[in-house]
């Protein structure tokens, strides 16, 4: 694993300091400071030994009880926001809808000439209950587009200066946040499940492995629930089940540094990219942990029998989107798969046992 501490001083890199002594001119102590301080903010977002302590979220109280679609002010959209509406409270519970009441009778939606944000077709802030929609995108007609962003708003608090939307938290103006990356995806996963629709583009395809993989863990409904409240503190508890809480904390920041840098094509230099390697093998060796502990446990209560316990292990294994012998798309490659396996499958018994599962699985396929 790379070191996560990072350099806070330029006394603690005498390269550096050599360069700017002796640089023949602005332009060379211009890049080179600019790319110090590329690498420095790299290192602090790879960083996981300083999380902030999280919030609890708000007391949830119900405002409405019925969607009155006659107070939203977009006419535009009404017929979407009915199908939106009728399909979430047809498939939830009651209990994981009062922030979708709270939020979609006073909704706002606008569209803005050029995309809200470089890296997205549309856009909610749950400061001023809005979905902006950037017009320029050029992918308004798919309506995954705009239900992503409703699910953001069924799934939003905001008070106190600080905004709680599915896992993530952040204040108003965004200087401190966590659980981007897992809401996303979850986001996302719940968009496809619930509507059966597929996006025009694959938007957080990563994201959205990692989360249902986390969904497995925990629970489909208890990950709903916990996601439609807005309760990351929660989700950091039912993790800490089965780990620390800070291992919990510090997966959930790393599967951030993955939507920052990876998701959203921010790569720039081979030193990213090494971090950015590192921080997908440590975000699927926290799943593959914690998933083992878990079913440790179940072994241990006679809830499972060692095939059962051998085959679950497997299974969870290949399912991951780990390498090309099932899916298209490479998330982790062979040599790191190989690389999580062995570090977390140490009894050489369980290892072996685990391999031969998984053999005869690819074959099988």
């Amino acid at each position: 694993m790379l070191d996560d501490k990072f350099l806070t001083n330029i006394k603690d890199a005498p390269e550096v300091v050599e360069n700017l002594i002796i640089g023949a001119g602005v332009v060379l102590v211009y890049v080179t400071t600019s790319t110090l301080v590329k690498r420095l903010i790299i290192c602090r977002d790879y960083d996981t030994k300083h999380i902030k302590r999280i919030r609890k979220q708000p007391e949830l109280i119900q405002k409405y009880h019925e969607v009155n679609l006659d107070r939203i002010n977009n006419e535009e959209y009404k017929d979407a926001l009915k199908a939106f509406s009728k399909k979430m409270i047809e498939t939830l519970p009651k209990s994981n809808l009062i922030n979708f009441y709270n939020n979609i009778n006073k909704l706002k939606i606008s569209k803005s000439i050029q995309p809200i944000l470089i890296r997205a077709a549309a856009d909610y802030e749950p400061v001023t209950n809005e979905v902006q929609l950037g017009i320029s995108a050029g992918i308004l007609i798919d309506t995954n587009v705009l239900f992503h962003e409703l699910m953001h708003m069924a799934s939003s608090i905001y008070k106190n200066g600080v905004t709680y939307t599915g896992f993530s938290q952040r204040t108003h103006l965004g200087y401190s946040s966590i659980g981007m990356g897992l809401t996303e995806g979850y986001t996302q996963l719940l968009t496809e499940r619930i509507f059966g629709i597929k996006p025009l583009y694959e938007p957080y395809l990563k994201e959205m492995e990692i989360s249902q993989n986390v969904e497995k863990i925990i629970g489909k409904d208890k990950m709903q629930e916990l996601f439609f409240n807005a309760d990351l503190k929660g989700l950091v508890k039912e993790l800490g089940k089965y780990s620390s809480e800070q291992e919990a904390l510090a997966f959930i920041k790393k599967v951030d540094f993955i939507t920052q840098y990876e998701t959203r094509a921010r790569i720039h230099s081979n030193y990213q990219t090494k971090l950015v390697e590192e921080a997908n093998k440590d975000v699927y060796k926290y799943l593959l942990k914690i998933y083992k502990t878990k079913q440790e446990k179940y072994l241990k209560e006679g809830i499972i029998n060692q095939k059962e316990f051998i085959n679950r292990i497997a299974s969870f294994i290949y399912d991951i989107k780990l390498d090309k012998y099932q899916y298209n798309a490479v998330l982790v490659d062979k040599k790191d798969r190989k690389e999580v396996i062995n570090a977390v499958l140490t009894d050489e018994r369980l290892h072996s046992k685990v391999h031969q599962k998984l053999f005869l699985m690819s074959n099988e396929k």
